[in-house]
């Protein structure tokens, strides 16, 4: 992070964000623990703010340290600066304990079996007639379920553990970790993540580790606190409200 520092897109960013959010910037300072006219001492690079400042300041604006450092917010699209905030408040959630992702194993995924209708039971994965690369000097043709992802498309194959988390409204996120389905060993640009979004009639991908320099290394931080927190004890809601009731009945009894 420190070879990556430019004060001039952190305070770019302090000023975008507290223009945004109807914010002075003395109130900011203030908030943020340092003398007023901080900002504008220090915002011609004549010497680096502190850690403290940085910190505070991120949390005073609700915005990730790595963001207010690295990414030139005023250059986002609506689009973007909403996936930036959707992304940064799911990886915060799961830190914190708050959402419940269910895992799809890749051996689960890779081998789906169609139904005699051809219905795969899961709506990111379709029958697919397509070709596909062989040994031979001729690819082969096949049909068969497949993940058509944004990166690969149908040469997609289910690298690691998938997840997915159920929101309102029968809408379901899906965080896939795939790779293409024929590539060397060892070759980084064969794997991806990607984030989709699914109701009952539509499916879309939201983003991927692919994508644009803003969104990318979101997509790779919330896979991997995923990933952490599958590796602990869950209680589904419905479940942990019967529990909560044992124990409040046990405290008022005592």
């Amino acid at each position: 992070m420190v070879n990556s520092f430019d004060s001039k897109v952190m305070f770019n960013n302090i000023s975008y964000l507290a223009s945004q959010q109807n914010k002075k910037i003395g109130e900011l300072e203030t908030a943020a623990g340092v003398s007023t006219g901080y900002i504008s001492r220090t915002k011609d690079g004549s010497f680096k703010p502190g850690i403290e400042f940085v910190l505070n300041v991120a949390n005073e604006l609700n915005v990730s340290v790595d963001t207010l450092l690295k990414t030139d917010l005023s250059a986002l699209t609506p689009t973007e600066q909403y996936l930036k905030n959707l992304l940064e408040r799911l990886i915060t959630d799961t830190t914190s304990d708050k959402l419940d992702w269910n895992v799809e194993t890749a051996d689960s995924l890779n081998y789906i079996q169609p139904d005699e209708n051809g219905n795969t039971g899961h709506p990111l994965f379709s029958v697919k007639t397509f070709m596909v690369p062989t040994e031979v000097e001729y690819p082969e043709e096949v049909t068969r379920p497949v993940f058509e992802s944004r990166t690969f498309g149908n040469q997609t194959c289910i690298a690691d553990d998938c997840f997915y988390l159920q929101l309102n409204n029968d809408t379901t996120l899906y965080l896939m970790s795939i790779c293409k389905l024929v590539h060397q060993v060892g070759d980084p640009n064969a794997y991806a993540k990607e984030l989709w979004i699914s109701n009952k009639t539509e499916q879309q991908e939201l983003c991927s580790n692919k994508g644009t320099e803003t969104i990318s290394p979101l997509v790779n931080d919330l896979y991997t606190v995923v990933v952490e927190s599958s590796n602990h004890p869950k209680i589904k809601q419905n479940l942990k409200a019967a529990l909560d009731s044992y124990l409040e009945n046990v405290i008022n009894e005592d």
